[in-house]
């Protein structure tokens, strides 16, 4: 049975807790971080938002491939939201425990670098694909 308990800390083997210095910068870091992910998310809503008045105001109608991508994208907007809340939370605790740890997010940022490209990208194919379905405008192109 150890007796390590009863002794002082000199004759422990532990080392001292560290005490890390909070400073009012981290938490205006993480705040403006904070702002910048729901920025982003508001972007993207705005964006899905956008293409559904776009394409009632041409066509009249929802255009079904136009409706996905709009759902695609507020529904991204939600997620990026729920994120930015999460990592906001996480960090502020961490800062307020003064706890030493690694405070950067290396999935986020890559993750919603990977969901633009593939939305975007898939906005830019069903515009070609359109473009190129309407045989008076690729003529009218061709031949003017």
């Amino acid at each position: 049975m150890s007796l390590a308990w009863m002794l002082p800390s000199t004759f422990n083997n532990k080392p001292p807790p560290v005490v890390h210095k909070t400073e009012p910068k981290q938490f205006y870091a993480s705040e403006r971080t904070f702002l910048t992910w729901m920025n982003m998310s508001v972007t993207i809503g705005t964006i899905g938002s956008s293409m559904v008045a776009i394409t009632l105001k041409d066509q009249g109608h929802y255009s079904e491939s136009v409706s996905y991508l709009a759902s695609a994208f507020t529904l991204l907007a939600i997620i990026y939201i729920l994120y930015a809340v999460q990592v906001h939370f996480w960090r502020r605790r961490m800062i307020r425990r003064k706890r030493e740890g690694n405070y950067d997010d290396p999935y986020g940022p890559m993750a919603l670098a990977i969901t633009l490209v593939l939305i975007y990208s898939t906005v830019f194919s069903l515009g070609i694909t359109k473009l190129a379905s309407n045989k008076a405008l690729v003529a009218k192109l061709i031949d003017p």
